[in-house]
């Protein structure tokens, strides 16, 4: 089975909302990958504290980490833009995972069911074709949907295949770094489609671009 941990970049909203993309993406990691991957990750955070002092239980909250303050948790800001350069390195050199977004310009009606409509679609076709990456020793060809805890949760009316165990369930994002590494990988999709005047100058539009060993696509839609 897979694991598929899901973030959202910006709001659903159509009214007086601040952004004009709305983003849902994250990973898919199988469960028998699932406990050397997190080592891997709990490692670097472990290093991440070592080198630049960023704590290893700091819940790592991309807008923020990545946001144009100059110091956060005392560390500044080109210093969190190499412990970010960093953690790509890292997913791009994770083969058991496959990292992908779904994007939504915001003046289509109900932004949250479509996108949550095709990225379940997505999902299904990717798991049942055995695009996403499955080892030979597994038969099972299903896929289990985990995202942050919000108000307003994907999924809510799609309709669900046979091939999704369960119903997608929430998970706050300060208990488990999983949904911290989906929330990243919406940011940094977000600041290659609509990047802020301090993203711009920091380059971190070109964030994502570091994915494309493990990425199946970000895919925008209308």
């Amino acid at each position: 089975m897979h694991f598929i941990y899901l973030d959202e970049s910006g709001d659903p909203g159509l009214k007086n909302s601040p952004t004009n993309y709305y983003i849902l993406a994250g990973f898919s990691l199988h469960h028998s990958d699932w406990h050397a991957f997190d080592e891997r990750i709990q490692s670097f955070r472990k290093q991440m504290e070592h080198e630049f002092g960023f704590s290893a239980d700091k819940e790592l909250h991309t807008s923020e980490f990545l946001g144009s303050g100059f110091r956060i948790g005392g560390i500044n800001r080109p210093v969190r833009l190499r412990i970010a350069q960093k953690l790509v390195g890292l997913l791009a050199e994770s083969p058991e995972i496959r990292v992908f977004a779904w994007a939504i310009r915001k003046t289509t009606f109900h932004p949250l069911a479509t996108i949550s409509a095709h990225a379940m679609g997505d999902l299904h076709e990717w798991i049942s074709s055995q695009i996403i990456y499955k080892p030979n020793t597994c038969e099972h060809q299903s896929f289990y949907i985990v995202h942050d805890e919000t108000s307003n949760p994907p999924f809510k009316t799609t309709i669900r295949p046979l091939t999704l165990v369960g119903r997608p369930s929430c998970h706050p994002s300060q208990d488990g770094h999983f949904i911290q590494i989906a929330d990243f990988i919406a940011y940094v999709v977000k600041q290659r489609l609509a990047p802020r005047t301090h993203a711009r100058a920091c380059e971190l539009q070109d964030l994502c671009d570091g994915l494309a060993p493990v990425s199946l696509g970000w895919r925008i839609l209308t």
